[in-house]
């Protein structure tokens, strides 16, 4: 848990280059998100019961349909023409995961190379994975 909420320092992103991304180290001038909560913050808003019935196995079994129904829902062409004017905004912050920051190359790919619905990739200085979302986005 703490290292989906710490903060990273990766080189040049624009680059869209794995080599530029740290997937390990985390920042040592900022404490994780999960890191400033007290334990009694922390039991309040996790439940890390769901995690062993659905993040897990996504890590493990899910990949493929995580990314079969990912494409089919932002690369569909079907999905466009029922919805023309939906919107989708992908927001990343700079200081996330590296595989985060990958996750997100990718999924631009998928949406280039298939002309599919419009997503719009929002990219947050210094924020890391739990960052809220502006409210204003169009």
């Amino acid at each position: 848990m703490k290292w989906v909420s710490s903060y990273f320092i990766h080189g040049d992103l624009a680059k869209c280059d794995v080599k530029q991304l740290e997937f390990k180290i985390e920042d040592p001038n900022r404490t994780s998100t999960v890191g400033s909560l007290t334990k009694e913050e922390l039991s309040e808003l996790i439940d890390l019961n769901p995690l062993t019935r659905s993040e897990m196995p996504m890590f493990t079994r899910g990949k493929r349909l995580i990314s079969r129904k990912g494409r089919a829902a932002l690369c569909s062409q079907e999905v466009k023409e029922t919805w023309p004017s939906l919107k989708i905004f992908y927001i990343q912050g700079t200081s996330s995961s590296g595989m985060s920051v990958y996750t997100s190359w990718e999924v631009r790919k998928w949406v280039e190379e298939s002309k599919g619905i419009d997503v719009q990739f929002l990219m947050l200085n210094n924020a890391n994975h739990f960052v809220s979302a502006p409210t204003n986005l169009s």
